[in-house]
């Protein structure tokens, strides 16, 4: 690790006498002080943390024109010492002329997304398989994956973008007679197997800001999943089909600054029959529409964020199965003097519910309390508070001290 450190570091300090170099690394730790549910309590636990969201070594090069990112992450446990540092994307990009943007590698094209998580984004999947993350939440609104991506800006406030991106795989290993993607090669386009498609998208977005003298921006999106490669439990490949998403949205305001920020983004869910929100059938149909939405108001040291989004589902095959179902979350800060204290609640701060909006609403109902606060000692941050987790009928009472710490430069 040492070693790889110091050779990027020893790069950067090469390149940076041709053009300016931005390189950053960040290392983060999350557990808990203490946690309990019913009789059980445990005292100090860390977890064992995917940094797929939180990279542990980020570089990235820019002179204007070109550029390069390259993001690293690990799975730490702590038991013999062998982590293993891994790649999690990567790119190059480079301007033609000043209005066209070319990204080779890793792309991830987005347009609204709320901001106290920034990715909890709902795409109007089912509500059956809400653990299923790959289909419920996505902030990313064109394409996303290994593949490569055109952003053309033609005139002042237009933006238009499209991308493809290679089939997403799970490959698993056996005695070497099935092969990834049907005889192809994991993270190919095209492959032999006829039912492999690539996922794709485009999307266009106008600022009238300099027409209207208003911070009004207005987008509409369209991406193609295309097909999720598995094997099932006899080793034969299996194509799954992705959800095809149409999305329209707009926002009010500078989220950065004093004052308002609201945004609302309706995502058209087009999907087979299959509640995992994807599946083998070519019976694509408008099963949900998710309506998302976000605002913050900011007014010098204090901000509010708050979201509720609901998922309208269709039920076109009737099955009474399906209902539609609302999520929400309010979160207050306010920074004072080397501190900032703030309360989370609501249904998704540490878990994935929702409440059911049929006759089960009741059933649903739960909420996560969080108050905490956020500081930095030197140059490590941290954040540390009490989560209180108020269960959904039949549910346990779960308490804890949850925890973060991270170093950045």
């Amino acid at each position: 690790m040492k070693k790889i450190v110091g050779i990027i570091g020893a790069a950067a300090v090469l390149a940076s006498s041709v053009f300016a170099v931005d390189v950053s690394a960040r290392v983060i730790m999350e557990g808990s002080l203490a946690s309990g549910s019913g009789d059980t309590v445990n005292l100090l636990t860390l977890n064992q943390k995917d940094q797929k969201d939180d990279d542990a070594l980020i570089f990235s090069i820019n002179d204007g024109n070109a550029g390069a990112n390259f993001q690293a992450w690990y799975k730490y446990d702590g038991s013999d010492g062998t982590q293993k540092l891994g790649a999690r994307s990567a790119n190059v990009w480079f301007k033609p002329i000043d209005q066209i943007k070319i990204t080779i590698g890793d792309v991830s094209i987005g347009t609204y997304k709320e901001m106290i998580h920034w990715w909890k984004d709902p795409t109007g999947a089912s509500r059956s398989y809400h653990s299923a993350w790959r289909s419920k939440y996505s902030s990313y609104a064109v394409a996303e994956g290994p593949g490569f991506a055109v952003e053309v800006t033609p005139i002042d406030g237009l933006w238009i973008a499209a991308a493809v991106a290679a089939p997403q795989t799970e490959t698993f290993k056996d005695d070497g007679s099935v092969d990834a993607l049907g005889g192809g090669k994991a993270g190919t386009f095209f492959t032999k197997g006829s039912d492999a498609r690539a996922a794709w998208g485009a999307g266009v977005k106008y600022d009238f800001n300099s027409v209207l003298g208003i911070p009004l921006t207005a987008a509409i999106t369209y991406r193609d999943g295309g097909n999720y490669l598995e094997h099932n439990v006899t080793w034969q490949v299996a194509y799954e089909s992705l959800p095809k998403i149409l999305a329209i949205g707009a926002d009010y305001g500078n989220p950065w600054a004093n004052g308002i920020y609201a945004m609302v983004n309706a995502r058209l869910h087009f999907s087979p029959a299959d509640s995992w929100g994807w599946g083998t059938t070519d019976d694509v149909k408008l099963r949900g529409i998710a309506i998302d939405n976000y605002f913050k108001f900011t007014m010098d040291a204090m901000k509010i964020h708050f979201r509720a989004p609901v998922t309208i589902r269709l039920d076109p095959d009737k099955t009474n199965a399906d209902p539609s179902y609302l999520e929400w979350e309010l979160k207050f800060e306010y920074a004072l003097d080397g501190f900032t204290p703030y309360v989370l609640a609501g249904t998704g701060v540490e878990s994935n519910a929702t409440y059911a909006l049929d006759k089960t609403f009741g059933d649903t109902f739960c909420v996560d309390i969080k108050p905490g606060v956020t500081f930095s000692v030197g140059s490590c941050a941290i954040d540390c508070g009490v989560l209180l987790q108020v269960p959904a009928k039949d549910g346990d009472f779960k308490w804890s001290v949850p925890f973060s710490a991270s170093v950045k430069f």
